[in-house]
């Protein structure tokens, strides 16, 4: 799952170790419907990630999503997230936070990224291998507004069909995952000799 995330976020700054969480997101109501994710961890440095895999096409998929992810956001300010968070931030410091400290850290959250693995398109007319979807300001050139709301579209028909078509860390997750039910041998292990 590191090794996957890694090359899903391309970044520098990589992520060395990760904790599993529990998959059910208990409701906030009584009469609403409790959230299964298919994986849930936190990384070191306590970005959250949701992984979903959907087989079949969804109506709604996106918007079934976006609340996957707004949920998950919503439970860091539970209470018990939130004395855990102060409590963090009070050993830090020697000693008790403030009122005005408190507000000022009850909504520094950590990222939330969904991670949506689809044996479908999104679109059928604009079909694409990845979508990395985040919150932007339209009027500023589409420039990032929060990097606290992250969804990553997966679109596993869309992966080159050729092993040898495959260039990336990305590109050799994706195959593997899309073809696997159908590979006398796993490929790019010299790419990747975790596969």
């Amino acid at each position: 799952m590191i090794d996957f995330l890694n090359d899903l976020l391309g970044r520098d700054d990589k992520i060395a170790a990760i904790t599993y969480n529990p998959t059910q997101q208990v409701p906030d109501f009584k009469d609403e419907k409790s959230v299964i994710y298919d994986l849930s961890c936190t990384t070191d440095a306590g970005e959250e990630f949701i992984i979903e895999m959907q087989y079949k096409p969804y109506n709604n998929f996106r918007n079934r999503a976006l609340y996957y992810v707004s949920r998950k956001i919503a439970s860091q300010l539970s209470d018990d997230s939130q004395k855990r968070k102060f409590r963090s931030l009070e050993h830090g410091k020697g000693r008790e936070l403030t009122r005005s400290e408190r507000e000022e850290h009850r909504y520094d959250l950590p990222p939330v990224v969904g991670v949506y693995l689809m044996n479908f398109h999104l679109e059928n007319d604009n079909p694409r291998m990845v979508r990395d979807v985040m919150l932007t300001d339209t009027l500023n050139n589409n420039r990032v507004f929060t990097d606290r709301m992250r969804m990553f579209f997966i679109e596993l028909p869309a992966v080159p069909t050729l092993a040898e078509d495959c260039k990336t860390g990305l590109e050799y997750w994706i195959y593997v995952l899309r073809n696997m039910e159908n590979l006398k041998k796993i490929p790019f292990t010299d790419e990747k000799p975790l596969f």
